[in-house]
């Protein structure tokens, strides 16, 4: 369940990814976390993880009828992609470093006690693609 939580956003991406080509790329960029432990910090987090959440139900249910172009699936969902955009500025508005490149941000759910990382430069990628359909 904490790998489904620290993946979230991977979902929607990964809906992208097959009408992309192929690279080869090699990693050898370490990823910064930043471990948020203040209420309020990891408040403007949950408020992402809430949006992506909503977003990854959403291209859960495009189905196979999607597939050729789900890409176009995921960014169909336009009130929903607001909201996103929304709590995203607002995060990285409060936290520059949150946008980073090479950073995700990183805290336990005070409700589950489960561990949530988010790539906001990742977030940010997927609002952009979405903007250019």
């Amino acid at each position: 369940m904490r790998i489904r939580t620290a993946c979230l956003l991977c979902a929607i991406l990964v809906v992208a990814a097959p009408g992309a080509k192929a690279q080869t790329r090699r990693w050898t960029t370490r990823v910064h976390n930043i471990h948020l432990k203040e209420k309020g910090d990891i408040s403007d987090a949950a408020a992402v993880n809430d949006a992506i959440n909503v977003m990854v139900r959403n291209v859960a249910s495009c189905g196979q009828a999607s597939a050729k172009d789900s890409q176009a699936c995921a960014c169909s969902f336009k009130d929903d992609l607001k909201k996103l955009r929304a709590v995203y500025n607002t995060a990285v508005g409060k936290h520059p470093a949150w946008k980073e490149d090479a950073t995700v941000i990183s805290y336990e759910d005070p409700a589950s006690g489960k561990s949530v990382t988010i790539n906001l430069p990742g977030v940010k990628r997927q609002l952009e693609a979405c903007a250019q359909r």
